[in-house]
This record gives structure tokens, sequence and C-alpha cells, in this order.
């Protein structure tokens, strides 16, 4: 069965300006800098496009700071960086252009516009430190601990190297939405623990010591050899997660992907797929999903160099079981779904052709942020089938 039904939720203007050096003063929205396509006769280079506040919409304290560059097959420089606002970091505001013969191709990326808040901390680093140390309450850090302290140093080859938690002071939406008025002055800190064991960058509000949020930096699963039944594909093989004599359809790999059970309602709950083995047999549908997930992601990364969908890492979350009768898979903008079908027009939307096409909408989003709509939306559509018919993917 063929199935290439989806839909794709992507955001992204294509802009042109007046050509170099005067920029055009027309009233862009914010939101367009996501996306930026220069016309061919304008001859602006990556340092010039990053230091033009009025067409990025930055105010006088917004700054980007370079944090890399590399070069790609096709003659492309790529440019990487960081927003700062009077010279803090925001976390996550990242900014992409791309330049070709020193000449700006595209842009894009996520710009915080209209930030307003005060950079001078209340707190030390030290009082936020001890405010992180109280959240996690661990009884033994990796810093206490000779073996570990030594183990450091080994690896970064330097021999004043520690996981004593150095802090930072960064803008940080907690909720990562990006959104202006939801930003916080905080302390970052990377904090490392061995009893329990656990990992987890915190963010310590700096003017009242509030824990705004923590981010695990470890997986607690070990992945292990896996294989259950699907329903297009016979017995398959991949990579599953077991913890405490319980085996998991997620895995580690990249960012981790794992499949979840929407139990035919139209929402995400969390509801993981396990096993008492590592044959896992009790859902097909699943399993497919699981399995097809993986030799995608497994594809990206072999054949081009691709770290998931984003290139960044980005955990690969599915769900199946999506509605009752549902005849469509989608790409949401964050995750992949699939319907069951109704058993008339469709049977589940789980093949591997559809998961590599669900999966190709999120790096087209990532990669060419295509509009949804005529030309452009007749390519995101046809990437994602070439994709999916490619025959050394699966």
């Amino acid at each position: 069965m063929k199935t290439m039904i989806t839909c794709c939720l992507v955001v992204g203007i294509f802009i042109s300006t007046q050509a170099q050096p005067n920029f055009s003063k027309k009233d862009f929205a914010k939101e367009s800098t996501q996306w930026l396509k220069l016309d061919n006769n304008q001859q602006v280079s990556a340092k010039q496009l990053a230091t033009n506040k009025s067409l990025l919409k930055l105010q006088p304290e917004d700054e980007l700071q370079l944090l890399k560059t590399n070069n790609d097959a096709l003659g492309y420089r790529h440019y990487r960086y960081q927003q700062t606002y009077k010279g803090i970091p925001v976390e996550s505001a990242i900014y992409l252009i791309h330049e070709k013969n020193h000449t700006v191709k595209q842009a894009n990326g996520k710009l915080v516009h209209d930030l307003k808040l005060s950079t001078k901390p209340a707190l030390t680093e030290a009082e936020a430190l001890k405010a992180a140390l109280t959240h996690l309450n661990a009884i033994l850090y990796a810093w206490e601990d000779a073996a570990h302290e030594q183990s450091i140093k080994q690896v970064k080859n330097q021999d004043d190297a520690t996981f004593y938690p150095k802090g930072e002071l960064v803008i940080v939406d907690p909720e990562f939405k990006q959104q202006a008025a939801n930003h916080h002055l905080a302390y970052k800190f990377d904090i490392y623990a061995i009893e329990p064991y656990t990992r987890q960058v915190v963010y310590v509000d700096a003017l009242d010591a509030t824990v705004l949020k923590t981010l695990s930096k470890i997986h607690d699963c070990t992945n292990v050899a896996a294989s259950g039944t699907t329903n297009y594909s016979g017995n398959r093989n991949f990579t599953a997660c077991q913890e405490n004599g319980i085996y998991t359809l997620k895995n580690n790999m990249g960012g981790g992907m794992q499949v979840f059970n929407a139990n035919n309602t139209r929402s995400n709950p969390q509801i993981p797929f396990t096993d008492t083995n590592n044959f896992f047999e009790g859902d097909p549908t699943a399993n497919e999903v699981h399995w097809a997930t993986q030799k995608t992601y497994e594809y990206f990364l072999n054949t081009h160099n691709r770290n998931s969908l984003d290139d960044n890492g980005m955990a690969l979350l599915s769900w199946v079981h999506f509605g009752e009768n549902y005849n469509n898979a989608f790409w949401n903008g964050s995750w992949m779904t699939y319907g069951n079908g109704d058993n008339n027009r469709f049977s589940a939307l789980t093949s591997p052709d559809v998961v590599a096409h669900e999966m190709m909408h999120g790096v087209t989003d990532f990669s060419a942020d295509l509009i949804y709509s005529y030309e452009s939306g007749a390519l995101n559509e046809s990437f994602s089938d070439i994709l999916a018919k490619l025959p050394n993917i699966i």
C-alpha cells in the first residue's frame, strides 16, 4: 500500500530587500526573520547581514555573536550565530546564515524580539548554585568523587578540569517558546550527581533564586537489541530500551526516539509500549513505526551526516493509534502521528514509506522551511515522496 497523505505545519515568509548597501526600510513582520531569502542581485556578506539590526528587527541592545562556521560540498559556508541581549546569551536564540561566493543566499532561525528585562543579577553565582543544589538534593556529586574528577581531567586532557558546576548568566524562557515576556535572567548550571545518578541542566532565576527549569542530560535506560512483528514488513530488528527488566519501544539513539499510544484519542498521552522480553509481539503498528523511524534516522545520519531532523539531535517522538478510523498520518512541526485507517480506504498508515515521508517533512521544515502552499507546498510534498521511495533507506 502506498499512502502519501500528510500535513505539515510550517512557518516562514520569503523576503526580498533592496540592493546593497541600502536595505529596504519596509516594516516587515518580526516573524519574517525566521526565514530570509535575498535576491540574486544583492551582494551581502554574512557579517553585513548579522550586523543589520534594522532588517533583523533587533534592538540596539541585541547582538549576534558568531559561534562557528562550516563549509559543505555544495560550496556554501554556513554561519551559526548566538543572539545576546545586553551581552547576555538568549537561550535557543540561534540564527543561521548561509553564504555562497561571499554572498548570503538565505538565513533562518528564531530570534527573540522586544526583550525588556534587567540583566543585573540580585544573586551571586554561589547563592544561585546553593538554590540549584537544594533543589536537586543529591547525596553525592561527581566533583566530590576522586575517580570522577580524575576521569574528567583525562577526558579533557586538562589538569584543572572538574565537574564542579560553573554558573553562566543567560536569558531564558522556561517553556522555550521564545516569547519575549516570558524570559528571565537566570544562572545556568550543569550539575552531575552520582547518588542518585542524574545529570541536570538547572536554570535558577538570578533575581529570586526560583528554579525555573531542569533538563536531563542522561537517558535512564540501556539500549538493547530487540525485534518484533510489524504490519507490513514481517519481523524486524531494532534497538529498544531495557530498565529494571522492562523493555520499552524507545532508545537513546541521537536525541532519543520513542513511540507512544494515542489510544484512539486525538491527543498525545505519553503511554509507552512495553514488553517483558526483547521480542515485541503485542502491537505490530507500534513496532513498525519504531523500526522505520530508526532506519530513517540512520539513513539521514550515515548517508547525509545529518543528526536527526533538525541536524541537532532532536528527539524523534511518534504517536500511533491516533483518533478513530483516522485516514491520515502527519508531521505537526514537532513530532509524527499515525492513524489506524478505517480498514475500508486505508489500513494502518504505518508502512515504512509513510514513516520516511513524514520524517522528511521534518527535515524540510528545519532546513528549507518551505511554505505549505502553491509551488513551495508541492515541492514540500514531492521531497517527502522522493525520500519515501529511496531503496536504501529501509
